[in-house]
């Protein structure tokens, strides 16, 4: 089995030949290779490991390549257990789980953090020792008024780990189970990742697909109305309007969460290069194939990438004017929004997320 400095060492070569190539078999032992269009060049003590193909080319940076080895050695020792789930899903062993571990790092990062790759394993690194998994959080009771029905329901919420290719890995995920009918409904998942006293978010999405269209189950759509009332005094034309209410209640839940952790920043990336231009390289090779026009493919891409980050960035917005105990700004530098979590009360504004908030008041129980 080749060693980690093998490993990379290959999968730099490939990715400065613009495709990276995973070695797989299934149950058959019939070759299916997991096949990723991702694309960079490398540059290690200031100096390019290979000549650029492309004038264009991303560019990643090493400083101490020494030390990014070592760091990334103990990344993966770490994520061969945390991801193990990922191994049996992708059907991998040995050297080639190490590589699509090490590919879906890399295309995780953003491009303040392939400045310095060396930190931002560590960072992932310690996002991976998260000890609060899995046990089920109960919130207690919650009513829900919606044109002359009460609804009682159960509120729990869980964190659970994601599979690797997911932009963090893990997931906060909340839960109402109406006491009558033992129906349920699921807010959207937020992804995040815990370093430190820094929580970071890279999505809220609906993981429960059973949800979307014509199948809902009568709690999920009393509930998909009922969350339309945290949009009173909100003005329609403002970028805060522009977000889903069932998110906003997402993520005030988990703002709640965090707080009983003792966080006090949150980060989000407004743009993930190495991801985007591996899915575009994709998407524009099947339409190749497929007769595309490929400057669609490019517009529906980048109208995409566009409707994601900004509703996500826009949330933390939304979160701010309902609680002034949050600051939120948006740093163009980094190319993240960052909020503060401030210690003071917040003024009890006529809006459902408040009362939602106070969800957690009831969990008593110890979290580190």
């Amino acid at each position: 089995m080749k060693n980690i400095k093998d490993i990379i060492e290959n999968f730099f070569v490939e990715a400065h030949n613009g495709q990276i190539v995973i070695d797989s078999y299934d149950a058959s032992n019939y070759y299916m290779p997991w096949v990723f269009n991702t694309e960079f060049e490398t540059r290690i003590n200031g100096n390019f490991l290979h000549k650029p193909i492309k004038d264009n080319a991303f560019v990643i940076n090493i400083s101490n390549y020494d030390a990014f080895l070592e760091e990334l050695t103990n990344y993966l020792n770490i994520a061969r257990k945390f991801y193990e789930s990922s191994k049996k899903y992708f059907e991998l062993e040995g050297e080639n789980f190490d590589k699509k571990l090490i590919h879906d790092l890399f295309v995780n990062a953003s491009t303040i953090d392939l400045e310095n790759l060396t930190k931002f394993v560590s960072e992932r690194k310690e996002m991976l020792k998260y000890s609060n998994l899995e046990s089920v959080m109960e919130l207690g009771n919650y009513v829900a008024e919606e044109k002359n029905k009460t609804i009682n329901c159960n509120v729990s919420a869980k964190v659970s780990k994601l599979t690797a290719n997911f932009e963090l890995p893990l997931k906060f995920e909340v839960k109402f189970t109406d006491t009558r009918t033992n129906e349920e409904f699921y807010l959207p998942a937020v992804t995040f990742g815990i370093n430190g006293k820094t929580a970071h978010v890279a999505a809220v999405q609906n993981l429960h697909k059973e949800q979307i269209g014509t199948d809902k189950n009568q709690l999920t759509k009393i509930l998909d109305r009922y969350f339309r009332k945290v949009n009173k005094d909100i003005d329609e034309q403002s970028v805060e309007a522009n977000v889903s209410p069932n998110a906003v209640v997402a993520m005030t839940l988990f703002f709640e969460y965090l707080k009983l952790l003792g966080i006090k920043k949150v980060q989000a990336n407004d743009f993930l290069p190495l991801r985007y231009y591996s899915t575009l390289n994709s998407k524009l090779q099947n339409a190749s194939y497929s007769n595309q026009n490929p400057d669609e493919v490019i517009e529906n891409l980048n109208k995409n990438q566009f409707n994601m980050t900004n509703k996500l960035m826009y949330l933390f917005l939304r979160l701010e004017s309902h609680f002034d105990n949050l600051d939120a700004i948006y740093d163009a530098n980094s190319g993240r929004m960052i909020v503060d979590i401030k210690n003071k009360p917040f003024s009890e504004k006529d809006n459902i997320v408040i009362n939602i908030s106070k969800l957690f008041g009831g969990y008593d129980k110890e979290l580190q």
